[in-house]
């Protein structure tokens, strides 16, 4: 079964989270109620094939810090 994500952003601007829900329809309302709790921005939802949710936390994990890491951006001698 595949499992529908979406990013939120934190509560400081470079924060970002992965949510991951069973249904689009639970997707859907997470994005809702981001908004309507907590004034945060979230991204359109994404479908994750099961090959890749299989992997479970794993897989949750590394997408995270991949997102970390978008901010981090620089070059390889240390210039920003």
């Amino acid at each position: 079964m595949p499992s529908y994500v979406l990013i939120q952003e934190g509560g400081s601007s470079c924060e970002m989270y992965l949510h991951a829900h069973l249904s689009l329809k639970e997707a859907a309302e997470d994005r809702c109620t981001c908004e309507q709790e907590g004034a945060f921005r979230t991204s359109p939802i994404v479908e994750v094939p099961d090959a890749l949710a299989a992997h479970g936390e794993l897989f949750y994990e590394t997408v995270e810090a991949i997102l970390a890491a978008s901010w981090q951006l620089g070059f390889p001698g240390g210039g920003a």
